[in-house]
C-alpha cells in the first residue's frame, strides 16, 4: 500500500513535540530542585550583634511608660549616647515638662526649668525628682538589644535573626516584641520590661547611629 506523503512528517513533528515537552518538564524539574539546594540557611547575623557593644555613638526617640502599684505614668524620650556619657531628654512626665538627664563621667545631673540636682546614680536621681522609676544604667545596653556588662544575665533568647527576644537581669525581665531596620542592623522597636509590681513599656520611633 503506498503511503500517504505527509505521513512521515506528521509523525517526525508529533514526536519532535512529545520529546521537546518532556525535555522541558525534567529542565524545570531540575532547575527547581537545583534552586532548593541552593538556597543558604538563613543564619545570624554574628557580626552585628559584636558591633552593638562598641556601637558608642547613637540615638534613640520614642515614648516610654511605666506602671508602678496601679499607677501609669508616660513620657516621650531622646536618649543621646557618646561614649560612656548621655544626655536623657524626657518630656511631658508628672506634668512637669522639659526634663534632662545627664551622665557627665561618674556625675549624675538633672535639670528642668526650676531644677538642678546632682546624685550618685541616675535611677536614685530620677526616681526623687519625677518618681519614675526607670533601670537607667542597664537601659543604656538594653535599648540596643544586649545584656547589660555590668552583671550576668540569668538568661538569654535569640529570634531566628539572632536578635535578643527575652532577657532574664538583675530581677528584670526584658521582652523584645518587634525591632526595626537602622543603618544596617537590626535595632530594637519595642520592648516590656517587668520587676516585681513595676512594668516599664519603650516605644522606639527612630534610631540616628
Amino acid at each position: 500500500m503506498p503511503h500517504s506523503p505527509n505521513a512521515y512528517p506528521q509523525h517526525t513533528a508529533r514526536h519532535f513535540f512529545a520529546r521537546t515537552k518532556q525535555l522541558l518538564i525534567l529542565l524545570g524539574v531540575s532547575l527547581y530542585l537545583g534552586g532548593c539546594s541552593l538556597t543558604p540557611t538563613k543564619q545570624p547575623n554574628l557580626q552585628s550583634k559584636d558591633e552593638l557593644y562598641t556601637l558608642d555613638s547613637w540615638r534613640a526617640s520614642g515614648k516610654l511608660g511605666t506602671r508602678y502599684k496601679g499607677k501609669n505614668e508616660s513620657a516621650f524620650f531622646s536618649w543621646t549616647q557618646t561614649g560612656d556619657d548621655y544626655t536623657i531628654h524626657l518630656y511631658g512626665p508628672l506634668g512637669q515638662g522639659s526634663v534632662y538627664l545627664y551622665k557627665e563621667g561618674n556625675s549624675f545631673r538633672i535639670e528642668s526649668k526650676d531644677l538642678n540636682e546632682h546624685a550618685a546614680s541616675p535611677e536614685q536621681l530620677l526616681q526623687r525628682t519625677t518618681g519614675l522609676q526607670l533601670p537607667v544604667s542597664n537601659l543604656a545596653y538594653w535599648l540596643r538589644g544586649i545584656p547589660a556588662t555590668s552583671i550576668s544575665a540569668d538568661k538569654t533568647q535569640h529570634n531566628e535573626d539572632g536578635d535578643l527576644s527575652a532577657l532574664q537581669q538583675e530581677g528584670w525581665e526584658i521582652t523584645y516584641r518587634s525591632y526595626m531596620p537602622a543603618y544596617g542592623l537590626n535595632m530594637p522597636e519595642k520592648i516590656i520590661a517587668k520587676r516585681k509590681d513595676i512594668k516599664l513599656t519603650v516605644s522606639i520611633k527612630s534610631w540616628d547611629i
